[in-house]
């Protein structure tokens, strides 16, 4: 069987719905509608082409984020492996297309969004549970971790790397912003 990559961008057309497995795994779904835009040249104005609908599926951490992103309406960009199903009821017959989703997030031509990271849990084997059966403060996961080679530290953006942008002390050198390099003081243009 071949596997089909497919990347589309559209609309959010139903609240998104999330529902686990026997293990406690999220999947969630929700349908897409997208659909083409032209420039008619006669009438000199864009007009929508065919809608193709599809139903998105995603697994594990990325169902559980888009849950928390994804709502009715929003303007997304999915890429997944396409699933086109056949089916038939005692009524009716169709087709199913599916998407199951390796990556999607917000289309940014629609609007602005914004990126938070989720707060990382220590692995269940350095949690401990308080009296009250809270898990331990994060201090007491850095205590049993203290004197860790360094590359284990945590890889990511710069939160995950100590570094605190909001002060100007703290920018690595040549940079003016975060996320932006600045221009050589003195630049030599050989010849």
């Amino acid at each position: 069987m071949s596997i089909d990559t497919i990347a589309v961008n559209g609309l959010v057309a139903t609240e998104p719905q999330t529902n686990f497995t026997r293990d406690g795994k999220p999947i969630t779904s929700f349908r897409l509608a997208s659909n083409q835009r032209r420039f008619d040249q006669k009438e000199g104005r864009w007009v929508d082409g065919d809608t193709n609908w599809f139903t998105v599926t995603a697994f594990r951490q990325l169902a559980t984020h888009a849950q928390q992103s994804l709502f009715k309406g929003h303007h997304v960009l999915v890429q997944g492996r396409l699933r086109v199903k056949q089916w038939q009821n005692e009524e009716r017959s169709g087709t199913t297309v599916e998407i199951v989703a390796d990556n999607m997030g917000h289309d940014l031509a629609w609007g602005i969004s914004a990126l938070t990271k989720p707060e990382r849990q220590p692995p269940a084997s350095l949690r401990r549970e308080d009296a009250s059966g809270e898990a331990a403060a994060a201090e007491d996961v850095a205590e049993s971790t203290a004197g860790a080679p360094a590359d284990s530290a945590p890889r990511g953006g710069l939160e995950d790397q100590g570094g605190n942008w909001g002060d100007a002390s703290a920018q690595p050198e040549g940079w003016n912003e975060p996320g932006m390099q600045s221009e050589p003081a003195a630049a030599t243009l050989g010849g």
